[in-house]
């Protein structure tokens, strides 16, 4: 659980774009169709002396679809729970890492000295999706993907790192 500082407000939160989850849900729907389609094909069914309702063939099918439900679980719930948080006093990246695993990073605002956006492909400049990069004083860099117009976000967090913690423009 993220938990705010006193008086901190939180000012946005960026996530990943779903477009992101395109090429895991087309591997997944290959391997959904994997079994059947070499199943039924007529080379096999010619060849093989198995029936279609034998309690190992079905536990084989169990598994495997089991395994894939698994793998796609992971797959949505890496998608989901990262998320980049800005406040009014500093930025938290979280980043999810399988089940179990999860990595949350807090820059201070005046820790932070560029920002960098990269779009690589014809699918995220189309799509306007990339990756924001923070850059701090004298420390890593940190990364967040696929995040949906990262031009905006950039330009948002820019303009709130100029802003004193606590001013309310109202």
């Amino acid at each position: 659980m993220i938990e705010l500082q006193e008086h901190e407000n939180v000012l946005r939160i960026i996530r990943r774009f779903w477009l992101s989850l395109l090429p895991e849900l087309a591997i997944a729907t290959f391997f959904c169709l994997l079994p059947t389609t070499l199943w039924w094909t007529p080379w096999l069914l010619l060849v093989s002396n198995l029936t279609l309702n034998t309690p190992l063939l079905n536990l084989l099918f169990f598994t495997y679809y089991l395994f894939l439900a698994l793998a796609i679980l992971v797959s949505w719930m890496d998608y989901s729970l990262d998320f980049m948080l800005v406040t009014d006093q500093r930025i938290m990246v979280v980043e999810q890492k399988g089940f179990f695993r999860r990595q949350v990073t807090t820059i201070p605002k005046d820790r932070i000295q560029d920002i960098t956006v990269r779009k690589e492909g014809v699918l995220q400049s189309f799509f306007d999706f990339g990756e924001i990069q923070l850059q701090t004083a004298g420390e890593e860099n940190f990364l967040m993907k696929d995040v949906f117009r990262p031009n905006d976000a950039k330009n948002y967090i820019l303009r709130e790192l100029h802003v004193p913690p606590g001013f309310d423009p109202r």
